[in-house]
């Protein structure tokens, strides 16, 4: 059974890594997260980690205001609620 989105698909942070011909795990791995972290945030399932809110748009060169919607943004990553990683070790 799929999880549902919380905060919807977050289109324009996977449009920007398809222009930029990234795949998700390429860029998981580039910015040093788990890939399943990354597809979780992309889906609008969970927050993005400190990482992803710092790493990513430098990456990319889109400001993070631009990648995610406010409703993902508002509120921080909490590890402890997310029983993976978001961290690669």
């Amino acid at each position: 059974m799929r999880s549902t989105s919380r905060h919807g698909r977050q289109s324009k942070a996977i449009g920007a890594l398809a222009e930029h011909g990234r795949s998700i795990v390429e860029t998981a791995r580039e910015i040093g997260v788990n890939e399943n972290h990354l597809k979780n945030v992309l889906q609008g399932r969970t927050h993005p980690c400190d990482r992803c809110r710092t790493s990513l748009p430098k990456l990319l060169g889109i400001p993070l205001s631009k990648l995610f919607t406010p409703g993902i943004l508002a509120t921080p990553y909490q590890p402890h609620l997310d029983p993976r990683k978001a961290v690669r070790s």
